[in-house]
């Protein structure tokens, strides 16, 4: 949504105010939704209810030489900002003057990431015919022979057996959500000034104010890193083993979290020396040739969107599964 007002004092003074408003929402959803219980399946209704967004859905199951079933959670993110632009122009004599400011507000909300959730493989080892004798797929004895590499057992077979793959990927993973904020603002000023008649310099400057970074409405960010505090870790490790260690009081330091224990709930602090000069030509050289030329000193900054998405270490979680061995 784009709106304008432009507003003319006088013939030499101009001023343009113009608003927009974008949002979108984001989701490349493939395979079955959300919502189904894995409990259904036998499974404990305890991995459902750790977490809904992911975990609340057919598992994606992975079978050797079918079809997959099910689906992992899939990205689900939704964008606003709010930009205000203000410019004036005024002519006086040889001068053409332009300035004015902009201020943006943005938010990023991400619900659910891709390739997240409760992922199931299984595969023909566990129904194999077993042979120490033959050198083969797992020693696995083939069936059919000459055909090459057509082993016994069957993948749907080991899946109905509940016997998932020991090597193929068979874990629950989740992902922290976030729901970040971010401003900008910025003043200028330019004059195209018509120095001679064949000549036009354009001097100008930008100020900008980034803000502070992303801020995340719960605080799921890390903060600055904690150089003195003992890390946990330390306790897991035997008294004798850690005298050998050259660390005289075990491990210290690790992350720590916007908005606990004094840390502030955005990345940075703010600065105000954001100043970019700019300078440019423009020199007619013919009726057919105009030389241009110019240079600046530019910033970048949070308001291109979430590319410097912040680290959230903490917010995610990684279980795998260890096949028992049933022999």
């Amino acid at each position: 949504l784009s709106t304008s007002w432009t507003h003319t004092f006088s013939p030499t003074l101009v001023n343009a105010l113009r608003g927009e408003v974008t949002t979108a929402l984001e989701s490349d959803s493939t395979g079955p939704a959300s919502g189904y219980d894995p409990s259904n399946l036998g499974m404990s209704a305890s991995i459902g209810a750790a977490n809904p967004t992911y975990f609340q859905r057919f598992p994606l199951t992975n079978i050797t030489n079918y079809y997959a079933l099910g689906s992992q959670a899939v990205l689900y993110r939704g964008d606003d900002e709010l930009q205000l632009l203000d410019t004036v122009n005024w002519t006086r004599g040889s001068h053409v003057m332009h300035f004015g400011g902009e201020l943006r507000f943005m938010q990023y909300s991400q619900k659910s990431t891709n390739n997240t959730g409760f992922t199931l493989a299984t595969d023909d080892g566990w129904t194999q015919q077993w042979d120490t004798n033959v050198a083969g797929k797992n020693g696995g004895v083939e069936s059919q022979y000459p055909i090459v590499n057509n082993y016994s057992g069957n993948s749907i077979a080991s899946m109905e057996a509940g016997t998932w793959s020991p090597t193929a990927t068979v874990n629950a993973t989740t992902a922290g959500g976030n729901y970040v904020s971010s401003h900008y603002g910025a003043l200028y000023f330019q004059d195209d000034w018509k120095y001679r008649p064949k000549l036009t310099l354009n001097l100008g400057v930008r100020w900008e104010d980034p803000g502070r970074g992303l801020r995340d409405r719960f605080n799921r960010l890390n903060s600055v890193w904690d150089f003195v505090d003992q890390n946990p870790v330390t306790s897991l490790i035997p008294a004798a083993t850690l005298a050998t260690l050259p660390v005289p009081n075990g491990f210290v330091g690790g992350p720590t979290y916007a908005g606990v224990n004094g840390n502030p709930t955005w990345e940075f602090k703010r600065v105000w020396y954001e100043f970019g000069p700019r300078a440019g030509f423009a020199y007619i050289l013919n009726q057919k040739t105009v030389i241009r030329g110019g240079l600046g000193l530019f910033f970048n900054d949070q308001a291109t969107g979430n590319q410097n998405s912040p680290s959230n270490l903490g917010y995610s979680t990684t279980t795998s599964y260890v096949p028992a061995n049933l022999q």
